[in-house]
């Protein structure tokens, strides 16, 4: 069985007038459970629940400057008739298990291509449902095992971003907005688990036990983030397989949407969704998307967390350091180095002295 390695991320080379904000953040063995919130607990009866508020630490990194490479995915098949009442009863049952295979996606999107479902019926193999997008198999026979009631994970790391950056001196409130919503059958759940190797809160971002329960495979929600930078999120994605329509859960099918104008993929639930500023929802791309390995330390004074010091940091210094603030305004904290709640010239001083103009892009796997 392929494993995943255990790697820590970069220590980096900060500028000594500035103090690193961020802390090590390993990626360890599979996440293997994904809790509720605990600032949001929803009873268990109830169809859908959500939690609104992801806070400051659980926030992973920074992002680099280069595109993400999409999802880890792991696979349980198989599950016997005891674990698969829903989500709630799948999700502890796999909690200790090993997946039964590895893969990676570039898009939560299954079965590929313009449609939100397929009937259990046409599905002979897990291949069958698992198509266009995946690759790096771990044991690719395992493609070739029939269709069963079976569990799905996906993990990486999201580049949480200001939702409109030509507003950058529009009020400061929460200066991060990210949304996202899903298509499923069966149940489904997504959110930010907690970091790996360190623990902490989990947060849900929307949970569906059981679509015949809630009546609607259709759910979106947009959590608040405080600060920019690389979050934790895992999508998880119950298949009850169900061919005949017993159980009245004949149909199989999971996406994730979210509002970047980098993907091309509009189809076909992501209709419902509109955004004043970016348009109608399109598939998450895998450009947002990374892995452990990608995910940098955070610096001081990097307000968009994209590991440079440049001029939209220098801008949000010049708004976050007004000194009318009784308190600092969510994010802006990166320029309080000595953690008074106020910006004073030192701190200044020390983002200038350190201030290195924007980090040119490059390619995934470039040097």
């Amino acid at each position: 069985m392929a494993t995943r390695n255990q790697q820590t991320q970069p220590s980096g080379e900060l500028h000594p007038a500035l103090i690193e904000l961020g802390r090590s953040a390993r990626h360890s063995r599979p996440l293997l459970f994904f809790g509720l919130a605990s600032l949001a607990i929803v009873a268990i009866a109830s169809p859908v629940s959500s939690h609104v508020y992801v806070a400051r630490n659980m926030l992973a990194g920074a992002y680099p400057p280069y595109p993400g490479s999409g999802w880890l995915g792991e696979a349980y098949l198989s599950l016997p008739e005891k674990a698969v009442d829903n989500l709630l009863s799948v999700e502890p049952y796999v909690r200790d298990l090993e997946p039964d295979f590895t893969f990676r996606t570039t898009w939560i999107d299954f079965p590929a291509g313009p449609k939100d479902s397929v009937p259990d019926s046409d599905l002979s193999t897990i291949g069958d449902f698992l198509n266009d997008y995946v690759t790096d198999v771990s044991d690719p026979s395992k493609l070739d095992e029939p269709m069963s009631h079976f569990f799905l994970r996906f993990t990486g790391y999201v580049k949480v971003r200001l939702s409109d950056e030509t507003r950058i001196r529009d009020f400061i409130g929460l200066p991060v907005w990210v949304d996202f919503a899903n298509m499923g059958y069966d149940g489904y759940r997504a959110g930010t688990p907690p970091l790996p190797g360190v623990g902490g809160l989990s947060a849900t971002y929307y949970r569906v036990p059981d679509v015949n329960l809630n009546d609607n495979p259709w759910t979106h929600f947009g959590p608040n983030m405080e600060v920019l930078g690389l979050y934790p999120i895992e999508v998880t994605y119950f298949n009850r397989y169900d061919p005949n329509g017993e159980l009245a859960a004949p149909l199989a099918g999971i996406e994730l949407y979210g509002f970047h104008a980098e993907s091309d993929k509009f189809w076909p639930a992501g209709q419902q969704m509109f955004h004043e500023v970016f348009g109608f929802g399109r598939l998450v791309p895998p450009s947002v998307i990374y892995q452990a390995e990608d995910v940098q330390p955070l610096r001081g004074g990097d307000f968009d967390g994209d590991t440079d010091l440049d001029l939209l940091d220098y801008q949000w210094l010049q708004i976050c350091g007004d000194p009318t603030f009784i308190f600092l305004p969510a994010g802006c904290d990166v320029y309080d180095l000595d953690a008074t709640q106020s910006i004073d010239a030192s701190e200044r001083a020390a983002f200038l002295n350190a201030f290195d103009g924007p980090v040119m892009p490059r390619e995934a796997g470039g040097p």
